[in-house]
Parts: structure tokens; C-alpha cells; sequence
């Protein structure tokens, strides 16, 4: 509601206004992860449809698609890349990549300019198992020598 007044004269009300959002014009991130563990789900990444002057297009219900755009690996088989939007609000919740390194990723929505997020940091799972491996040799005396190696359940190894 707007009030009018001046000076002397009766103040007058408005009634309602309502201002809605104008037509989409891009996805940007609300929510990001910043780091998270190989094999598992990511934890809630947040997009939103806005329009030019960056508000949430609220009467947006648009499928937005999610993609690696940068980093060592993919997403796995069973991730959910795309949502539909609630309200101008797209939250990826099933999101999996099995290889440890640094990411960015991008959000899309058919002709709407895309953004690219922050790094996330994906971290390898914890040991699976541990492998004892002798390597024989004659240098210097030694018999043999061992190592270990201890991959975790996925393709990063922890050394």
C-alpha cells in the first residue's frame, strides 16, 4: 500500500499492490557445497530461476539440468540431473561422482543464460581394504621391501 500526504491536505491510502517478477532470465546458485565425499551424495545444491533484476521467478515450475563442468570425473549412473523447478526453486539432492579431485559444475534451463558454481572439493572415501605387496630385490642388502596400498571403494586411492 502506498500513503499520500501533504502538509495541510488528508493523507490517502492505497490499496494493494502487488509487484511480481519479471519474466526469467537466468539460474544462479543459492546453495553449494564446498566439499564432499567420493561415492556419496552431495549434499543439498540449491539453483533458482531469476529474472533480469535478480529476484526468484516464483511462478517458474521449469526443469533445470545440472552438469559437471569441470573436474576429473562424472556424475554417477543413479545421480538426478535434472528437477523441475518449485516456485523458481531447483534442489539436487541425488548428486554422486566416484572420483576425488575438484569440481565446478553447471546449471542450465533451455534458453535461459547458465551459471557455473564454486570448486567443490571431493574427497576419496575411507579404505576399503588394505593390500600387502612384497617386491624382492637384492639392492643393498635388502631381501625385500613392503608397501602398502589402500584404495578406497572407488577409483581415488589413499596412499
Amino acid at each position: 500500500m502506498l500513503n499520500a500526504s501533504d502538509g495541510s491536505l488528508t493523507s490517502a491510502t492505497s490499496t494493494a499492490i502487488t509487484l511480481n517478477a519479471a519474466q526469467a532470465g537466468k539460474v544462479v546458485y543459492q546453495q553449494v557445497p564446498t566439499t564432499g565425499t567420493a561415492g556419496n551424495a552431495l549434499q543439498s545444491l540449491t539453483a533458482v530461476v531469476e529474472d533480469q533484476f535478480g529476484n526468484i521467478v516464483t511462478t517458474n515450475n521449469s526443469t533445470v539440468t545440472i552438469s559437471v563442468a569441470g573436474g576429473p570425473g562424472s556424475f554417477t549412473s543413479g545421480s538426478t540431473l535434472s528437477v523441475a523447478a518449485v516456485n523458481g526453486v531447483a534442489t539436487f539432492t541425488n548428486l554422486v561422482l566416484n572420483t576425488a579431485g575438484n569440481y565446478t559444475f553447471s546449471v542450465s534451463d533451455g534458453s535461459l543464460t547458465s551459471a557455473t558454481s564454486t570448486s567443490i572439493t571431493l574427497n576419496a572415501a575411507q579404505a576399503a581394504k588394505e593390500t600387502l605387496a612384497r617386491y624382492r630385490g637384492l639392492a643393498c642388502g635388502v631381501k625385500y621391501a613392503e608397501a602398502v596400498w589402500a584404495p578406497d571403494v572407488h577409483p581415488s586411492e589413499i596412499l
